[in-house]
């Protein structure tokens, strides 16, 4: 027998259920870190998020173009528009059949503001754009009823006006600020 034959003999490597094991061990640790190593969605980038679908809807209503006169004499004359329901804001955009009179709306993107490590809060919103700060007097009459809370965009590019507030830990707060003129949208630190 050769040094080489005998040297080899005595050698012994990882099982397969050895590898296995560490594998699953290093897959663990290495989703742990990526968990808490992320960055944490702050107020502000919830109110990123809202005014961003809202600038896409509007730019969407813009490029289509007036609603057909018969899908408008049913009495739908916006071409997207933006629902709230709970935490989860989806954009709309209303596509037209070719028989006479009938629309549908399909859901373009929808988004979850509200994330499971709870950094915001969606607090409420208003019908109204709120521009100032409330140092006016015009404090934010928030409505926290999320049941019926719609934003439109019409063919010109103009959405319905409207605020939606969010709030965070330590008593943060952004709203986003959706202006009637011509799909104008910001985010503002603050009520």
């Amino acid at each position: 027998m050769s040094r080489w034959a005998r040297a080899r003999t005595g050698a012994r490597g990882f099982t397969l259920v050895e590898m296995m094991v560490v594998l699953t061990i290093l897959g663990l640790l290495a989703t742990a870190v990526s968990v808490y190593m992320r960055p944490q969605r702050s107020v502000m980038d919830c109110a990123n998020v809202v005014a961003n679908l809202v600038r896409e809807g509007a730019r969407r209503a813009f490029a289509k173009g007036p609603v057909r006169s018969d899908v408008a004499a049913t009495g739908i004359r916006q071409r997207t528009r933006v629902t709230i329901a709970g935490d989860v804001i989806t954009l709309e955009e209303l596509v037209e059949r070719v028989a006479l009179g009938l629309a549908d709306w399909v859901p373009i993107k929808s988004v979850r503001v509200v994330t499971a490590d709870q950094q915001a809060t969606l607090a409420g919103w208003k019908p109204v754009a709120q521009v100032d700060d409330g140092t006016s007097g015009n404090a934010p009459a928030i409505d926290a009823d999320f049941t019926g809370f719609q934003i439109d965009c019409w063919p010109d590019g103009r959405c319905d006006a409207g605020t939606v507030y969010f709030t965070g830990p330590n008593g943060t707060s952004a709203r986003t600020i959706i202006l009637p003129l011509g799909g104008a949208v910001m985010a503002r630190r603050g009520f």
